[in-house]
């Protein structure tokens, strides 16, 4: 009987509390940016919801500066992470076709995530 074992990519390590949450606001950050530099349909460039033309709404938009620490901390990474954390923070795709892309399996993935959290959590402390 073939059995797999299940790797749960959003389980964050106590450890990794901090870095994680930093994380995920250079990841807002990054799809914001990329959504704002015209990876979204033509069609639907202009939408706002209709929260925007709310009187007073103010968006959250997490914290860009630090975003931008993330990111300068993150590139002298060995590129294997970078693509890792990216995967897993902006791109939020299927695991087993990016495990595929990277020659692992999921075992294999699941084991760069934590090693890219702990690397980006020994670059980035303040």
């Amino acid at each position: 009987m073939l059995t797999r074992t299940h790797y749960d990519y959003s389980k964050v390590a106590p450890e990794h509390k901090d870095i994680h949450a930093r994380l995920e606001n250079w990841g807002a950050w990054s799809r914001a940016c990329t959504s704002a530099l015209g990876s979204v349909h033509p069609m639907f460039r202009q939408y706002r919801s209709a929260q925007h033309w709310e009187r007073g709404h103010v968006p959250d938009k997490g914290d860009p500066t630090d975003a931008l620490v993330v990111e300068r901390g993150l590139s002298g990474m060995r590129i294997d992470l970078k693509r890792v954390l990216a995967w897993a923070y902006i791109r939020c795709d299927s695991p087993r076709k990016f495990a595929e892309t990277l020659d692992t399996d999921a075992g294999g993935l699941w084991h760069l995530l934590q090693a890219a959290r702990t690397e980006a959590a020994a670059r980035l402390t303040k």
